[in-house]
């Protein structure tokens, strides 16, 4: 039985990694390490990504490692995303979607009396989907020529994780990460002319990893009977990055509008210049009322203005973001299945790290922060017969506004996510 539940984690694994290796289209991709995915769980994304002293024994938060203390059960858990966007920008609109791996983990217990539990996953941190095409059309003393860049790529995070209790009702865990990513940088200039001359591809490929960790503390408090007060918050360090290229340059004949190949003119492999993805961390409370409502409100913060990448000048701001969310069963032991259902809403407001440039056709360029505002709704169903759930997350969202050049982004986000809950690892008694 382990056997078939492991082989299902294998197959769900791989699964996730296909989804993964989609790609999609956003101008504000092209700062930072790409667009940030969400790193809350599907249960969390319905409470507006409330995580940092959200926890129970069904369920756990990898942003937080010590709610990993709270489990009962061996755990795990999956989820999938949809999203549909809008961009505009002045008078023109574009509609673009995607489909992609949300996470997956598994906690379990490892000493139920010292509350020692761990847990491993796989999170994407980000996803790059850059492209541009700049075209001239010349005169008689022009030469018209296409010109095209596009940037392509993401960072995950693999961790292993451990939590344990330290005295009463207050935990402590940390996550050992390995975080990785990729950048594929393809640049083209073409020549669209009958005159015989030289174009030229040139395609980089940038590799990343290294090795980073996240703390975690949650308390538990204990109000009246069945009411009970959560605090929890989770510091992660910066981490340093060096970056690792393949280049290739190859120049080409461009004539009566027919490409070819005549030389490549370079070729590297070489370790050049760093970056880091900066520190962040964050607090949350919460409470939890008669073992059936749940609120709480999270801040979190990520410090993007000391971000630098060898040979692009950003100026990124300093990301602070605001959750607000709870859940309500009416009565998880209802034969009434819809009673047992557990219902979610959240709202959520950051200013983010985007500082993005207004007033395109004045000097100076001015920059502006742009914000991101939220709302919320899910419901997590349980599965007859288990303690398992399908979770069900629902976020429609705008980042920025229609001002001076800006791009506003209005959003549509599916989160489904499975929990599986069971005892996994413990030795039978009697043969």
């Amino acid at each position: 039985m382990l056997k078939a539940r492991l082989s299902l984690i294998f197959f769900l694994a791989c699964s996730c990694l296909i989804l993964q290796a989609q790609t999609f289209k956003h101008p504000y991709s092209f700062y930072g390490i790409g667009i940030p995915e969400d790193q809350a769980t599907a249960r969390n994304a319905g409470m507006a990504g409330i995580s940092v002293s959200g926890g129970n024994e069904f369920s756990y938060s990898p942003v937080n490692p010590a709610t990993y203390s709270l489990l009962n059960y061996t755990n795990f858990s999956m989820s999938v995303r949809g999203k549909i966007f809008n961009l505009s920008q002045d008078t023109i609109h574009s509609w673009s979607n995607l489909f992609s791996f949300g996470h997956f983990g598994l906690g379990f217990p490892i000493s139920k009396k010292l509350k020692w539990n761990a847990s491993f996953g796989l999170q994407p941190l980000s996803r790059t989907g850059y492209k541009s095409v700049f075209s001239i059309e010349g005169g008689h003393d022009t030469l018209d020529f296409t010109e095209k860049f596009e940037l392509t790529g993401g960072f995950s995070k693999a961790y292993l994780g451990s939590s344990v209790k330290l005295f009463r009702d207050i935990y402590a865990g940390v996550n050992l990460n390995y975080i990785f990513g990729n950048t594929h940088v393809y640049h083209s200039m073409l020549f669209d002319d009958e005159l015989a001359l030289l174009g030229f591809i040139s395609e980089k490929n940038s590799f990343f990893g290294n090795i980073g960790f996240d703390f975690g503390l949650h308390g538990k408090f204990k109000l009246k009977e069945n009411n009970f007060l959560f605090a929890g918050g989770y510091f992660s360090p910066s981490v340093k990055f060096n970056i690792s290229n393949d280049e290739v340059v190859t120049n080409f004949l461009n004539e009566d509008s027919k490409i070819t190949f005549k030389d490549t003119i370079l070729m590297t492999n070489q370790i050049s210049g760093n970056f880091s993805i900066p520190l962040k961390y964050g607090a949350g409370l919460s409470v939890l009322l008669n073992n059936r409502l749940f609120a709480g409100i999270d801040y979190k913060f990520e410090k993007w203005s000391s971000f630098s990448f060898p040979g692009i000048t950003q100026n990124l701001a300093d990301q602070h973001e605001f959750s607000l969310g709870g859940e309500y069963t009416p009565n998880n032991e209802d034969l009434n299945y819809f009673r047992r259902v557990t219902y979610r809403a959240g709202i959520k407001y950051a200013l983010t790290y985007l500082n993005v440039p207004v007033n395109l056709d004045h000097t100076p360029m001015q920059s502006e922060n742009l914000n991101k505002a939220a709302l919320t709704i899910g419901a997590g169903f349980p599965i007859r017969k288990t303690s398992s759930f399908i979770d069900v997350a629902i976020e429609a969202g705008k980042t920025g506004r229609l001002y001076e050049d800006i791009i506003r982004e209005y959003y549509f986000l599916i989160n489904v996510g499975f929990r599986f809950n069971d005892n996994w690892f413990i030795k039978a008694k009697y043969e």
